[in-house]
């Protein structure tokens, strides 16, 4: 029996360990797919103080504009936390705006919220609210 088949029989059914690259191995001092680190996104959702809640449905936004007039705009809830929403619209928003949030679909999620961000996606915009208060705190 040769080392290979050795090595082979010793560590089987054991999941294989992660060493250092070695540099035989990378070419051009290319690091390999499985030494990577994670993306930052993907760690930065699980330090998200709530869990968030995958939701669909149409929802009003209502808000005064720079010049006090009360104006008003469609969107979709993407996705909801006791905390906050997203929200997905055709026009964007100021950070910081006060909005009040109507919704016969989605009747909970009605009441008061502040701008957080607001990015474009494409032909829309992602607009994050965050409640004045939480959502258990409404209802109880």
């Amino acid at each position: 029996m040769n080392a290979v088949e050795s090595s082979l029989q010793e560590n089987a059914g054991q999941p294989p360990v992660l060493t250092q690259p070695n540099s035989a191995v990378t070419s051009g001092g290319r690091v390999p797919f499985a030494a990577l680190p994670e993306r930052g996104s993907a760690m930065k959702a699980e330090h998200r103080a709530h869990p968030r809640v995958a939701v669909r449905g149409q929802i009003e936004l209502v808000w005064r504009d720079a010049k006090q007039r009360i104006r008003s705009m469609e969107g979709k809830a993407r996705n909801v936390s006791r905390a906050g929403a997203l929200v997905q619209c055709y026009r964007a928003l100021p950070v910081g705006s006060f909005v009040r949030i109507r919704s016969a679909e989605l009747y909970f999620l009605s009441g008061c919220a502040r701008v957080q961000h607001c990015s474009r996606r494409g032909l829309t915009y992602h607009i994050g609210l965050k409640f004045y208060a939480e959502l258990p705190a409404r209802y109880n």
